[in-house]
């Protein structure tokens, strides 16, 4: 689960098929970016009060945008190697800011931290 507050569901995302299942934070977070990442779910959930721009649906870990340079830790994106606006954590594309926590074009508006839950 990815979510900017615990006492909120608005901008909070979800995943329950397991796609993290024997893999360690070291292989999934590692310092290069990878095209298509390397880890990424497609079972993601909006929870209420989160909006969801059409077709980002898929939650994707060091993972860039094949063809455009969007690099990011956590992001989601339209398919482990597509388009991120709506949720870029440990983003690093000069272009924008270098923001670690971003939301391109306002998507999640207010959206400036996140949580992280495992289980």
């Amino acid at each position: 689960m990815v979510r900017q507050r615990v006492d909120s569901t608005a901008l909070a995302v979800y995943t329950s098929d397991g796609f993290l299942t024997n893999r360690t934070l070291s292989d999934i977070l590692a310092p290069s970016i990878v095209k298509g990442g390397r880890a990424c779910s497609s079972s993601v959930v909006y929870l209420p009060g989160t909006p969801k721009h059409p077709n980002y649906d898929n939650l994707a870990f060091s993972a860039d945008e094949n063809g455009d340079t969007e690099p990011g830790k956590i992001a989601l994106r339209t398919g482990c190697g597509g388009d991120s606006e709506s949720l870029q954590i440990g983003y690093t594309r000069s272009g924008h800011g270098d923001n670690e926590v971003y939301s391109q074009s306002n998507h999640w508006p207010g959206f400036d931290s996140a949580l992280i839950f495992v289980r």
